[in-house]
């Protein structure tokens, strides 16, 4: 009987404790010296090593007639540490920090092709929104380590670009389709004015301003870098000379295998003498027929 009158003492005090109203006006105060103003008003005490309030926020608070409890959770809030109760003494502690689980990566591996079924080197495959990517090899395949919810941007020059969100699938084998607004661009042609692209004779492949390589360029060469498959581009190292390019390879022993250059339907000009600021568009045609528009000298390619 006498153990059960003490732990009923005990509960009635503790609830009393907890049921103490305090009032509070401070405004960016140390967060020490609204402690001492608790301990008066409740008669609880505060335990804690100095260093815990190094990186103590300064509180704001207008409470008036507020529980114990509630006092502490607001004064608490966006703190570095927490607090628990024994008995009539609040214990302040380092707040536990919260381990985010890293997003699981995977590897995806694809082939693109076209819709003829053949396969597209050197097609961009770039996560959306950052400057990861990679790009297809000469079988059209590619290999790319990304997170669950990325998505993966495919683009080719004369292609329409596609989007595809990564799931839970390993392998992504893409088609992409020619770009409807390249199939209808007119192609200036020296033996029959203005012709459609679609009904050209020979494989056309055209670079656009816009997509010509920025930076410090000195010569068209550096411009159609890497913008072109089967074209070949080789920098001097004299800054004199303008870089190699190679579009068909060689096709004689002792033939030239530079290509053609045709400026503004000037048949044989120096391209050397073009600023690459002045070019609005570069067109090259690579397949034998082209021999067929400017004859032999037309061998090795043509760069309109």
């Amino acid at each position: 009987m006498t153990a059960f009158l003490l732990l009923a003492a005990c509960l009635q005090v503790s609830a009393g404790g907890y049921s103490q109203k305090i009032t509070l006006s401070v405004r960016e105060a140390p967060l020490e010296k609204v402690f001492k103003e608790i301990e008066r008003q409740s008669g609880y005490s505060f335990w804690y090593p100095s260093r815990h309030l190094d990186n103590a926020s300064k509180v704001t608070l207008q409470l008036r007639d507020v529980p114990l409890e509630d006092v502490l959770q607001k004064c608490f809030e966006h703190q570095p540490f927490e607090y628990v109760i024994v008995e009539r003494t609040v214990v302040i502690r380092p707040r536990e920090a919260v381990v985010t689980a890293p997003i699981p990566t995977a590897t995806i591996k694809g082939k693109v092709v076209t819709a003829g079924g053949k396969a597209l080197s050197g097609v961009s495959v770039t996560v959306k929104a950052t400057k990861k990517g990679t790009t297809t090899d000469e079988n059209g395949e590619f290999t790319i380590t990304v997170r669950k919810g990325d998505i993966l941007v495919f683009s080719y020059i004369g292609y329409e670009s596609q989007e595809m969100k990564v799931a839970d699938q390993e392998v992504m084998n893409i088609t992409l389709a020619e770009s409807t607004a390249a199939l209808n661009e007119v192609t200036v042609v020296p033996y029959g004015g203005r012709q459609n692209r679609r009904n050209l004779p020979t494989a056309v492949s055209t670079v656009r301003s816009e997509d010509l390589n920025a930076g410090a360029i000195t010569d068209v060469g550096q411009l159609l870098q890497g913008k072109v498959p089967g074209l070949n581009i080789t920098a001097s190292g004299d800054p004199n000379k303008p870089a190699a390019v190679i579009l068909r390879g060689a096709s004689t022993l002792n033939a030239s295998q530079t290509p053609y250059y045709v400026i503004d339907g000037v048949p044989g000009a120096d391209i050397s003498l073009i600023a690459p600021n002045d070019i609005v568009s570069i067109d090259i045609l690579k397949d034998a027929a082209a021999t067929a528009i400017y004859g032999n000298r037309a061998a090795s390619g043509v760069i309109l």
